[in-house]
This record gives structure tokens, sequence and C-alpha cells, in this order.
């Protein structure tokens, strides 16, 4: 079986918090996940593709945005993305599923008692 992390927002993880750093990916919100995706495979995001009001229509040079960019906190974000890496260790995979396949087992068990 594949361990594909999932690519998601702050929103997300909020939402799922028994989601790890070892299954997800944090991506900028400003960003799809199609972007995400395209970025680990080496394409540049354009300002104007993620709506930002910078006014650029060239893509994003992660290394020399200026301070007075508005893309910089999406440069920034991204930068983090990309630094994590894609590729996420099997034990963390592994040691996440053991918990939820407990935590469900529990669950069920409970459901079962109160019938």
């Amino acid at each position: 079986m594949n361990n594909v992390p999932l690519l998601a927002t702050r929103a997300i993880l909020e939402a799922y918090p028994y989601l790890t750093s070892e299954a997800t990916i944090l991506r900028p919100f400003a960003i799809s996940e199609m972007e995400a995706i395209g970025l680990f495979r080496g394409a540049k995001v354009t300002a104007q593709a993620v709506g930002a009001s910078s006014g650029r229509s060239k893509p994003l040079n992660l290394d020399d945005l200026s301070a007075s960019d508005a893309s910089l906190k999406l440069a920034a974000d991204v930068k983090r993305m990309l630094s994590q890496g894609w590729k996420r260790s099997d034990q963390g995979f592994e040691k996440l599923k053991q918990e939820v396949w407990k935590k469900n087992e529990n669950f069920v068990g409970r459901l079962l008692r109160d019938l």
C-alpha cells in the first residue's frame, strides 16, 4: 500500500486533529492541491493564478522577492511547504494508522455496548 501524504490546509488540520505531520503536507490556502503538486514537480506558480493582488503576472521567484512585495507571505509559505519534501517515512504512516484503527475499534466497542 502506498503512503501518500494529504495536502492539507490549516483548516483541515484543525478539523481533523488526528492528522500528523507524518501524514500531511501543509499547503498554503492560496494555492490549490494541483498547484501544490505542480510546485513539487518543479512548476512555477504565478501571483495572478493564486489571486494575489500584487499585479504580478510572471512566475514567483521564491528566492528574491522584496519585502514590499504582496506575494512575500505566499512565497514564504510555499518555501516552507517545499522544504518538508513530499516523501514521508513509512514508520510515521504505520504509527498513525495503528492509532486511528485503535480509536475506531474503541468507538465501535462503545457503540455496540450502548445498543
